[in-house]
């Protein structure tokens, strides 16, 4: 998809309480904000993923957009809670997009649209909704953001639904195990990774891991010296894990303040795949535990 940016802003830190990190009790002053913006525009970012549910995080985008007429970005945005019945769906989706924001602005260069609940995916109704708004013009893409590898799988043979949007990391692998997403790919579905960090968890070393539980403790001791061996930040080992499986069309990564954005842009882990060592990844690909859900995490 050519108008999608390999690398997505995701923007929920932007406006609500949100991970692991320092913004897990706290919503984010808007000056920082609007900072982040700017500089993933200046940097390339070209795609924010948002959603009415983020707390200011769509309004904050709308603002900014507003303010800065010459920064001209994709949006994808996502609705849910879809009522039960045709005329009501199609009244629901045209009432969303009076209301969008970025529906009328010039500077929005692509809006597309996620399902937000996963199982709106299986309504005909809705899809047919969803295909009609892209006919007519009003957005340029729809797609689903899932959590199950059988939505997932299902989403694969649906000819209007063209974003998924999955979770996917060194730590939540079932999508790719299971070849959900080469499925994804060879329906020419464009693929969106998110969560690659598990909600920061990746980071938080042995603070949230169980003192009975040895195992999980001494995977994040893998996780430490993998990305030690390969002369990476568990930061960059984590992104060009993700990257490094070419059926994966487009990362969706969160930032909670202006000093990792600017770490994001000076690396940008330079978008160039490094040879990650296959061989110090096994124990992790091996292992299986629902501590590791992104769910678990929110």
């Amino acid at each position: 998809m050519e108008n999608m940016s390999q690398v997505i802003l995701g923007t929920v830190q932007l406006g609500m309480p949100y991970g692991l990190g320092r913004l897990s009790q706290d919503v984010m002053p808007q000056i920082e904000a609007f900072k982040i913006l700017h500089m993933a525009f200046e940097g390339g970012i070209r795609t924010l993923d948002t959603s009415p549910d983020y707390g200011l995080a769509q309004a904050r985008i709308g603002d900014f957009l507003n303010q800065n007429s010459a920064s001209a970005v994709n949006i994808i945005t996502k609705v849910k809670q879809i009522p039960v019945g045709v005329s009501e769906v199609k009244a629901y989706l045209r009432q969303y997009l009076n209301q969008c924001p970025f529906s009328k602005m010039d500077n929005c260069s692509s809006l597309s649209l996620l399902l937000h609940n996963e199982m709106d995916l299986y309504r005909e109704e809705v899809r047919d909704g969803l295909n009609e708004i892209v006919h007519r013009g009003y957005i340029q893409n729809w797609g689903v953001s899932v959590y199950g590898v059988d939505v997932a799988a299902s989403a694969a043979g649906y000819e209007g639904c063209s974003l998924i949007q999955l979770p996917y990391g060194i730590f939540d692998r079932q999508f790719e195990q299971k070849k959900t997403i080469r499925s994804l790919k060879d329906k020419q579905k464009h693929v969106i990774a998110r969560s690659i960090f598990t909600k920061g968890l990746v980071f938080q070393s042995l603070k949230y891991v169980r003192s009975d539980n040895k195992r999980i403790s001494a995977l994040f001791l893998d996780l430490e010296e993998c990305a030690k061996d390969s002369n990476m930040s568990i930061a960059e080992y984590a992104f060009n894990f993700v990257i490094e499986n070419r059926d994966v069309d487009s990362i969706a990564i969160g930032v909670d303040a202006v000093e990792q954005m600017q770490s994001l842009l000076d690396q940008k882990y330079k978008f160039t795949p490094k040879q990650l060592n296959s061989a110090s990844l096994k124990t992790i690909s091996e292992f299986r535990d629902s501590f590791f859900s992104p769910n678990k995490w929110a």
